[in-house]
């Protein structure tokens, strides 16, 4: 798989929990077109990255403890690297 397409499904995985509309992982796996082990991957790799996932048995959902945001990619530094 490559890299960008990774993001792409955590990007929309971060989008649902922030709605905390996920519904149940068996429903967000099929929604994403995905097995239910491979969503259980990528939310383990999204909390050992940081993200304060938890599950609500009651609302069936995904919700963010607390408030995190998302972003990858490099961004400019104030001073430029001399050669």
């Amino acid at each position: 798989m490559k890299i960008e397409q990774y993001i792409q499904r955590i990007q929309q995985i971060d989008n649902m929990i922030r709605c905390r509309r996920t519904g149940s992982p068996g429903e967000l796996a099929r929604r994403m077109g995905i097995s239910e082990s491979t969503l259980y991957k990528y939310i383990s790799f999204m909390r050992d990255s940081g993200a304060p996932i938890a599950y609500s048995k009651k609302s069936q959902t995904y919700y963010y403890e607390h408030r995190v945001e998302f972003s990858y990619g490099f961004s400019m530094k104030e001073k430029p690297m001399s050669n």
